[in-house]
This record gives structure tokens, C-alpha cells and sequence, in this order.
């Protein structure tokens, strides 16, 4: 289990810099990730359809519609950051943002049920190795800043890549697999 400080002290120390004490710290380095940590856990919760953050909920449709080519607009969840998919639906739908209402998926079926990446705001509900790569996110993101480096925050960024897919490995091992339908084909021709 992770908490905030953990995690930017694990940004620091990529930086080689000093640990904090909090993120309300009067100091540069803790002022400095305070004001990105936010934006840089919604874009690492982007980044992969992580297990972790992956929850499922059914949306009924909007009291009315921006008139295009879609009978229905689902408005999405408050703590939506990414969809994963719109069960049953195979690709016939759209996510697009409708001014006034926000995010929406436009489909001819209601109620849809959807899969999405929620905005996991609980660090101790991250994935370790979801922890790793969000840390070096953050270093990257706030390294010119606090020390100063253009080179050190091109390194972060290189290990961050690194840690991503390692991450992404991980957090794929465990999903179950799908069953696959032969559809006659290698098996039907051995027999």
C-alpha cells in the first residue's frame, strides 16, 4: 500500500533529491509535485487499461441529444477517465463531449452497460508496479523544475517508458483469457 508522500518521495529519489515530508511541505520540490500530481495520475490511469482501475456500470441515457447521427447520449460517470468498452455493442458507438453536458457515448441502444478506467484517487488501491511507473511520471514531469535539468528529466522519461511497459506486462499476466471459439479450422482439419 502506497500513499502520496511514498510516491513522491519515490519521484525524488529518481531525481536524487531529498525526501519530503508531505506534499504540503513549504519547499520547492514537494510545491512542485503538489501541483501536478493530480494531472499526472489521471494521464498515468490513461495510459492503460489497468486492472485496478477498471470497473463496470450501466448508464441510462440523457434527457435529450445533440441532434446527430446517434438516437441516444449516455452521459459518463463523474470519475470517468478512460473507456474500455462498450459491452455488446462491438464498436457502434461514439465518445465525444457535448457542450453543456460533458462526455458522452452516442449509440442507438439504451440503457448501455460500459467498462472504464475510474479516476483511482486511493493510493492504496494502485498496483506496485502501477506505483513504479507513476512515480517516474511524476519525476519526469517536475525534474526541470527542481533541479534544474533538462538531461536528468530526459533520463526519467526514458526509465519511465520502461517502467510503463513492464507495468502494462504485469497488469496483462493477470487478466483471465478470453475463450476462443474455433470455428472448425486447425481442429477440424487434424480430425
Amino acid at each position: 500500500m502506497s500513499t502520496k508522500t511514498e510516491i513522491a518521495n519515490a519521484a525524488l529519489k529518481a531525481m536524487g533529491e531529498k525526501r519530503i515530508d508531505s506534499l504540503d511541505q513549504e519547499t520547492k520540490p514537494a510545491r512542485s509535485l503538489k501541483a501536478v500530481y493530480n494531472v499526472a495520475r489521471r494521464a498515468a490511469l490513461r495510459e492503460h487499461p489497468w486492472n485496478f482501475g477498471s470497473t463496470e456500470t450501466t448508464l441510462t441515457k440523457s434527457a435529450t441529444t445533440s441532434g446527430t447521427q446517434w438516437a441516444y447520449e449516455h452521459p459518463v460517470p463523474s470519475d470517468f477517465i478512460r473507456l474500455v468498452d462498450v459491452i455488446g455493442l462491438g464498436g457502434r458507438y461514439k465518445l465525444k463531449r457535448v457542450r453543456g453536458v460533458g462526455r458522452v457515448i452516442a449509440c442507438d441502444v439504451t440503457p448501455i452497460t460500459i467498462e472504464y478506467i475510474a479516476d483511482v484517487t486511493v493510493e492504496a488501491d494502485f498496483d506496485p508496479s502501477f506505483v513504479a511507473m507513476f512515480a517516474l511520471k511524476l519525476a519526469g514531469m517536475t525534474a526541470t523544475d527542481i533541479t534544474g535539468s533538462g538531461a536528468l528529466a530526459d533520463s526519467i522519461e526514458s526509465r519511465y517508458e520502461r517502467q510503463l511497459r513492464l507495468a502494462r506486462g504485469v497488469d496483462a499476466m493477470e487478466n483471465g483469457q478470453d475463450e476462443i471459439e474455433d470455428g472448425g479450422g486447425w481442429n477440424a482439419a487434424r480430425q
